[in-house]
């Protein structure tokens, strides 16, 4: 697994760059030569803590002793600083020390109890209490928007950007840089900038926006091998970043690339945690090129210097590594590497690599053939990236939907401000009417083709909103790729339809779950663009096949899911023998030639009952992916069909989570299975 940059450094240091010595830089008033040297002492000790925290902890441990008591200004500066490096240490009882001088200080200058709050959020972060961090730091940036300077916005919306993103908060994190997007640019700030797109480009990259990310992740390194001289440091993690999103793609040659020129400039730095990122990065790459000692041994280098550097963020990453290596290897120790990764990030609360290491641990379990284990984690990182993405698409669409709203009511505004205009028109009318008769008709047959030409005007517009109105309602409910309908639109489907509504005898109502097999090899090996043209075709074909009343589904990634209603309970093994010829009995065209694609699926009739009770859609859609899972482990393009339960109780339920063809052959599921064309 490849890491982009690491959380738990940036937030540690993060007052460094900004509000410990900017905020004073804006609001501080011309100083006194002492004064200046101290502050000057004050600074050189921040900028070397990134490097080196424990010998900037001890520098201003030995400079303690010799501060001036009557300069207020440099024991600002002081405690924030002692701030800065106790979370860079980890030194809780500093930080708070630091953060409760701080808040007394707030009373006269508020801009110092905002500084103190994402102090304690970047150690709170560090320490693993990362719920309390968020929270601090959501309250650091309502009270930067009381404020004018736009340092501070900045620096409280990034810091919140960071966190959310970590915490898979992403419609959060994502507001929140754009906030600091603006903050940056009013200022005018190239260091600002980079420190933004660096992290917005990793939040497009989680939020599998590529595109974005990588234009994004373009427009930072332009300016950065701009520089004269080259900031190490800063070409080093814009080109992690480039690599994190690049690894999602099928640019093999720009990913190795991107992690090449992070070597080269990693060697020139000397922050140890940019050289622990980059070994973690090297692991990821030699265990996905078939370099499985080289991988082993970088991940150990990682896990070493993460735990000296104390990030256990870090040292997670590189056990993964380790144990995907080992795995691969077939070595000792390698599913035990994996799962205290997992364990370590879970406790952190880091759902979207918790969610990355369970989607890796299933591919490399199923290339060394352990498939009960692969699904198990194939069914985990779906259940994480479901809670992760499902819930964030749709507030996209609201996005959209509420912009559209704000757009529409300024745009009423702007009509009723021009209706006040003619109405004051048309009094001034009325007191000229005295006057002149003749100019009156004139003002009077003005305003009438002022009012035509508004009307329709604004008849035009609604017209243009309504189909604006129709195609944001479409895109809701529908795929955007193969415009079968989205999980959005089912979801409110199964909800309203009456499923205990009686059929006539002998029919039913029934789910198809349907996985194109051996989807991941046809992207890696002939790229994205070609499985978007399998997915579109497969989604063509199931169109035509289908009945008006039946319902199809791009369910997520390669799976597409069936409603068929009202059908004959005898004939479903025939529609299962059907959909899987509809799949597999044409090659899909490509510009590489013909593609030979089959599916498996599984499926069962809708309700499924345990005696008298029917089970609910989820339940049954649970025992339809069961049977789906069952359909690949007997070889793929085959269908396993469920037609009735023989169990006492849905506590039985539980047994069939890996025992479903064990519950077949005692007769406790009855089952229909089928094998596709040429299988």
């Amino acid at each position: 697994m490849h890491v982009h940059h690491v959380y738990p450094l940036m937030l540690a240091i993060f007052l460094l760059f900004s509000p410990v010595s900017l905020t004073l830089a804006a609001h501080a008033p011309a100083v006194s030569a002492s004064t200046q040297q101290w502050l000057d002492k004050l600074t050189d000790i921040q900028r070397r803590t990134q490097a080196d925290p424990e010998g900037s902890a001890k520098a201003l441990a030995e400079m303690e002793s010799q501060l001036p008591a009557d300069e207020p200004l440099v024991q600002q500066k002081w405690q924030q600083l002692r701030c800065t490096v106790g979370a860079a240490n980890s030194n809780t009882e500093q930080v708070q020390q630091a953060a409760e001088w701080l808040m007394r200080e707030s009373a006269t200058k508020p801009e110092l109890g905002i500084i103190a709050n994402t102090c304690r959020a970047s150690l709170l972060f560090r320490v693993g209490d990362r719920q309390q961090a968020f929270q601090l730091a959501q309250q650091a940036v309502q009270q930067a928007k009381q404020q004018t300077d736009w340092r501070l916005r900045f620096d409280a919306a990034l810091q919140l950007g960071q966190i959310a993103d970590r915490l898979g908060e992403f419609d959060t994190a994502l507001e929140a840089y754009l906030q600091a997007q603006s903050a940056a640019e009013a200022m005018d700030d190239r260091h600002a900038l980079f420190l933004l797109w660096g992290n917005l480009s990793v939040l497009y990259t989680y939020m599998n926006r590529l595109d974005e990310a990588i234009a994004t992740n373009d427009r930072a390194l332009q300016l950065a091998e701009a520089e004269q001289p080259p900031d190490a440091n800063r070409l080093t993690r814009l080109y992690l970043q480039r690599y994190f999103a690049l690894s999602r793609t099928d640019r093999l040659d720009d990913r190795q690339h991107a992690l090449l020129q992070a070597e080269r400039y990693a060697a020139q730095t000397p922050e140890p945690q940019l050289k622990t990122i980059t070994a973690v990065n090297l692991s990821d790459h030699y265990y996905k090129t078939g370099q499985y000692e080289k991988s082993i041994a970088s991940a150990s280098k990682a896990i070493q210097l993460a735990e000296q550097y104390q990030d256990p963020a870090l040292r997670a990453i590189g056990f993964a590594n380790r144990g995907f290596a080992k795995l691969y290897a077939k070595q000792d120790g390698g599913r035990q590497d994996v799962e205290q990764s997992i364990k370590m990030l879970g406790d952190m609360g880091n759902k979207p690599d918790v969610s990355g290491i369970y989607q890796e641990y299933s591919e490399v379990l199923a290339a060394i053939g352990d498939y009960r284990e692969a699904y198990l984690a194939a069914r985990e990182h779906k259940r994480l990236s479901d809670e992760l993405f499902r819930a964030d698409r749709d507030k996209r669409v609201l996005e959209l939907q509420e912009q559209y709203n704000t757009e529409k009511r300024e745009r009423e505004i702007t009509l009723l401000s021009k209706e006040n205009a003619l109405k004051s028109v048309e009094l001034a009318n009325r007191e000229l009417e005295r006057r002149t008769w003749w100019l009156v008709a004139v003002i009077t047959a003005l305003v009438l083709c002022a009012l035509v030409l508004l009307y329709r005007r604004a008849r035009t517009r609604v017209t243009q909103l309504s189909a604006i109105n129709i195609d944001l309602d479409y895109q809701s409910t529908h795929d955007p790729l193969t415009g079968l309908f989205n999980r959005r639109y089912v979801d409110h489907f199964f909800r309203q339809f009456d499923w205990q509504a009686p059929l006539q005898p002998g029919h039913t109502h029934a789910l198809f779950l349907l996985d194109l097999d051996h989807f991941k090899q046809i992207n890696d090996r002939l790229g994205h663009a070609a499985g978007d043209v399998v997915l579109k075709t497969i989604a063509d074909r199931l169109r035509s096949t289908l009945r008006e009343r039946d319902i199809a589904v791009r369910w997520g990634g390669e799976e597409f899911l069936i409603v068929l209603l009202d059908v004959q309970r005898e004939q479903l093994e025939a529609v299962a023998q059907r959909l899987m010829q509809t799949v597999a009995g044409e090659p899909v065209t490509l510009e590489q030639g013909p593609l030979p694609v089959t599916g498996s699926f599984g499926y069962a009739v809708l309700p499924l009952r345990i005696g008298e009770q029917a089970l609910s859609i989820d339940k049954t859609l649970h025992l339809v992916d069961l049977a789906l899972y069952q359909a690949k482990a007997r070889g793929r393009n085959q269908a396993v069909g469920i037609t009735a339960l023989q169990l006492s109780s849905e506590h039985d339920l539980e047994t069939l989570e890996t025992g479903l063809a064990d519950a077949i052959a005692a007769g406790q599921i009855e089952a229909r299975i089928s094998k596709g064309p040429g299988g």
